[in-house]
């Protein structure tokens, strides 16, 4: 079974994709700083603006993620739908200034 990991799959486009994806077969984990209003797969909270969280991320998707499920292997696809979904919901990083 081919494995796919979904960034931001808490959100709208994120469990509309988990859910496509599920349905055609699919091994899932969805990968967010949120967790999801309803279980649909495996969930891992990480800040992908954390270099090492992001990495460990996608490290973990080819381990054992829990002693009760299958390990999902090395995944097919990463399907990135993280992100700020309206302007004004997160601060916005100050412009670097040169002297």
């Amino acid at each position: 079974m081919r494995s796919v990991v979904v960034t931001g799959g808490s959100g709208k486009a994120g469990r509309a994709a988990i859910r496509e994806l599920l349905a055609h077969g699919y091994s899932v984990m969805n990968v967010d700083v949120a967790p999801p209003a309803e279980p649909l797969c495996h969930f891992l909270k990480a800040d992908l603006n954390d270099l090492g969280q992001a990495v460990d991320a996608l490290r973990r998707a080819a381990g054992t993620v829990d002693r009760r499920r299958e390990p999902l292997g090395q995944p097919f696809a990463v399907v990135h739908m993280a992100g700020i979904p309206a302007p004004g919901l997160a601060p916005m990083p100050s412009p670097s200034r040169t002297t």
